[in-house]
């Protein structure tokens, strides 16, 4: 018997989900909601006309087709109250609702949220101005992190400060220049820590079952060498190169745990993914964020991991029953590399482009068709088409490319190789994903 599953997503996790959710369940057809026109692929049909905020015209996509199941994947949705709108129609739901949002659209809210649960994660000071932030700077002499509160889109807002001057410049870029505008209103400062990048993903439903996935490795800066900014992400490794059993165990008790129980003594459960982003240091592991949903680049490499029916391990979790979910990951690492929107190189500027700062889209994108043979495959995040239906740029991440094999130097090889394939102007990608 055919069903209908609905997701509110447009980016590569998005892309991820649905084509995973076809491969895993042949009686599923997905509407990707407002998903991607360059899509086009049997059993996807995106929505382009219907805003992700859009609640009314969501619920109206809903009583039209029926769906089955509808998941709501990205932040925005979250935050603008689709998943309670829809809970309260009575549809089947996996995503975050409003209130739990606040995990992830204010920093501030999530580091009182992680100190209540009792969950290592690095000092911190709020500050609501310049003056109060340049003080504040004497508990943090040599170097800090400066985090915009609020929720910053295409980038995380986040500034690795060196020094006392780059901090400083890192305060008046959020406050003074309101380079993020209102999500840089109010700011933290908080500890630099040392260590590996750990990526966490929870499947938890609303009776307080949790499912804790293999963590992953996320490359946050912008560079080569963990150079440059911070940002949405250049690429991911599944499963971590780090990962083993006394790993999943420490992750289970120490974090996950104490982070689900807060959840339920703040009456914030619900039934799908958060993300848990932290450190694994000499120290144990250090909780640097939680997001209201599945990690993105991180989707790219863990639900292509996936051997069992996506739609099915959904269900048991709406039942109440994460627990009792085996998601069967085969035995491949997969290495994910985002390809960026960076500037023009014929542009007289110096501006570098996404992730650091305005950049041209609407350039064609080329050699997708050859990527097949390399073994690797794409998916899609800005990309749209123009009036002949060509492929072109639409954003910052534009597209992730997914390689995988038995062993990580393999897969590394793999993604690279399918990388060589694709080209559009400007096109700016880390070359040391799963490297480094």
């Amino acid at each position: 018997m055919s069903h209908t599953v609905m997701v509110i997503d447009s980016s590569g996790r998005g892309h991820a989900l649905c084509q995973q959710i076809l491969k895993t369940d042949r009686s599923a057809s997905v509407l990707y909601v407002p998903g991607c026109r360059a899509i086009e692929q049997a059993g996807i049909t995106s929505v382009p006309e219907i805003n992700m905020t859009d609640l009314e015209g969501i619920s109206a996509l809903a009583r039209q087709y029926q769906p089955n199941l509808i998941i709501v994947s990205n932040i925005e949705a979250i935050k603008a109250g689709v998943t309670d709108q829809l809970l309260k129609e009575g549809w089947n739901t996996i995503g975050a609702t409003a209130k739990a949002s606040k995990l992830e659209t204010s920093k501030g809210f999530s580091k009182q949220f992680l100190n209540h649960a009792g969950v290592n994660t690095p000092r911190y000071i709020k500050c609501s101005s310049e003056q109060e932030a340049f003080a504040a700077l004497e508990n943090f002499p040599n170097r800090c992190v400066v985090k915009a509160d609020g929720l910053c889109i295409d980038g995380d807002g986040v500034f690795m400060a060196s020094s006392p001057d780059d901090a400083k410049a890192a305060i008046r870029k959020l406050i003074s220049e309101q380079a993020f505008g209102d999500a840089g209103a109010q700011l933290l400062l908080e500890e630099w820590i040392v260590g590996r990048e750990l990526s966490i993903m929870v499947f938890v439903d609303d009776q307080g079952g949790f499912n804790v996935l293999p963590p992953a490795m996320d490359y946050k800066r912008s560079d080569d060498q963990d150079k440059g900014i911070n940002c949405a992400g250049m690429g991911s490794v599944f499963p971590h190169p780090l990962d083993s059993t006394a790993l999943q165990e420490q992750i289970r008790t120490s974090v996950v745990s104490p982070i689900v129980s807060q959840m339920i003594r703040d009456e914030i459960l619900f039934t799908g993914f958060f993300f848990i982003g932290a450190m694994l240091t000499n120290n144990g592991i250090h909780v640097l964020e939680i997001n209201s949903r599945f990690g993105d680049s991180e989707a790219e490499v863990m639900f292509p991991a996936i051997k069992a029916n996506l739609t099915e391990c959904f269900e048991l979790g709406l039942a109440g029953r994460a627990e009792e979910i085996d998601w069967q990951f085969d035995s491949h690492f997969r290495v994910s590399v985002s390809l960026g929107q960076g500037a023009i190189p014929s542009d007289d500027t110096d501006n570098l482009g996404w992730p650091y700062g305005e950049f041209k889209a609407g350039n064609e994108i080329y050699g997708i068709r050859n990527l097949e043979e390399t073994g690797s495959e794409l998916f899609f995040a800005n990309v749209d088409r123009d009036a002949k239906g060509k492929l072109i740029t639409a954003g910052g991440r534009v597209a992730h490319v997914v390689g995988s094999a038995e062993a990580l130097s393999t897969a590394v090889q793999t993604t690279y190789a399918g990388v060589r394939e694709i080209d559009f102007k400007g096109m700016k990608i880390r070359t040391d994903i799963g490297l480094a």
